[in-house]
């Protein structure tokens, strides 16, 4: 089995947003990447962070091929979508 590599992806659903990828041997270090990426674009809701081991960059964007789409729009709609459902849904905390 070879060496696991863990990618951290960030999408950008904007009208001209990219799709950024980087490439990490070590999961401790790719997890607090991933951190600072999740807290940088808290409140982005056009943006999408993910953190994923897989064999191969070819691999990962066969998987998760709606973040390199071109057109995201569907994407775009459906994520909002989600969105409000899981805030809609969230159970507040008591003091």
């Amino acid at each position: 089995m070879g060496a696991e590599t863990w990618f951290l992806v960030i999408a950008d659903y904007t009208r001209n947003g990219n799709t950024s990828v980087n490439r990490f041997s070590n999961g401790d270090i790719a997890a607090v990447a991933y951190a600072k990426a999740e807290e940088r674009h808290r409140k982005d809701t056009d943006i999408e962070v993910l953190l994923v081991a897989t064999d191969s960059e070819e691999s990962l964007r066969t998987n998760y091929r709606h973040m390199f789409q071109a057109k995201r729009t569907d994407t775009v709609t459906a994520l909002a979508q989600l969105r409000s459902s899981i805030m809609a849904t969230r159970i507040p905390r008591s003091a």
